[in-house]
């Protein structure tokens, strides 16, 4: 005899998708990065694939949009001190690893 899954009666352990966020409170957190990005010495550099919302935030702040290698060249030839980094892990690692002095979150 063999076990269906019913994915009706599964549980999973999974925790509460969180909720939306409102126009206005996109509105508000846009603004805000984009101060801090200007009062950091920040630039945001961006994967092609992350949400559409993210990239546009780069590409109005003066950051850059492209693949991992591009996102490196990029970061390294940037005059700022900051890096937002809207990707994987092992992106800004190899940042890290290729600039020295530059901060990156």
């Amino acid at each position: 005899m063999s076990v269906m899954f019913d994915p009706d009666t599964a549980i999973y352990p999974f925790p509460p998708k969180p909720t939306p966020l409102s126009i206005d409170e996109k509105a508000y957190y846009r603004e805000k990065i984009k101060r801090l990005l200007k009062e950091r010495n920040a630039v945001m550099v961006a994967h092609y694939y992350t949400d559409p919302e993210i990239q546009q935030l780069a590409e109005e702040t003066g950051g850059c949009i492209s693949d991992s290698l591009e996102m490196a060249r990029f970061g390294a030839k940037h005059p700022a001190s900051t890096l937002l980094v809207a990707g994987v892990r092992f992106m800004g690692e190899n940042r890290q690893n290729s600039q020295s002095g530059k901060k990156q979150f």
